[in-house]
C-alpha cells in the first residue's frame, strides 16, 4: 500500500473543506437580520439537512485520517493529519463555554479530578 504524502496545495484544500463543514454545522438555519447591514455581508443560511450531512462527512474523514496517519512516514503529512483530526474534534465537540484551548491542544480550565488526566 502506498504511504500517503500530501503536498501543500492539497493540505490547504483539505483545511478549507474542514472549515466549510464547520460553517455548515455552526451557522444558524436563518441568519439574524442586522439593521443597516447590506444583505451581501449577511452569512449565507445553511440548508436544513446540511448540518447532519456535514457532521457525517467529518466523522468519515476523521476515520480516514486516523488510518492514513498511521501509514505515513512524511513528517509534514503526519502533522497535517493530526491537525485536521484535532480541528474536527473541536468542531464535533466544541469546548465548554469559557474554556480555552492551550498551546498543546488540550483544554484549559479546572483539573478533571484526582487521578484523572488527559
Amino acid at each position: 500500500a502506498a504511504k500517503p504524502v500530501t503536498d501543500v496545495y492539497r493540505r490547504n484544500l483539505q483545511r478549507a473543506f474542514v472549515e466549510e463543514m464547520n460553517r455548515l454545522i455552526n451557522t444558524p438555519l436563518e441568519p439574524p437580520a442586522r439593521p443597516g447591514r447590506p444583505a451581501r455581508f449577511t452569512p449565507k443560511p445553511r440548508p436544513a439537512d446540511a448540518r447532519a450531512l456535514a457532521r457525517a462527512q467529518l466523522v468519515a474523514l476523521d476515520a480516514q485520517l486516523r488510518g492514513a496517519e498511521s501509514r505515513t512516514s512524511d513528517k509534514e503529512t503526519r502533522a497535517h493529519f493530526a491537525d485536521l483530526r484535532a480541528r474536527i474534534g473541536v468542531i464535533l465537540k466544541p469546548p465548554a463555554q469559557g474554556a480555552e484551548m492551550e498551546p498543546n491542544g488540550r483544554m484549559g480550565g479546572a483539573p478533571l479530578g484526582p487521578g484523572v488526566s488527559y
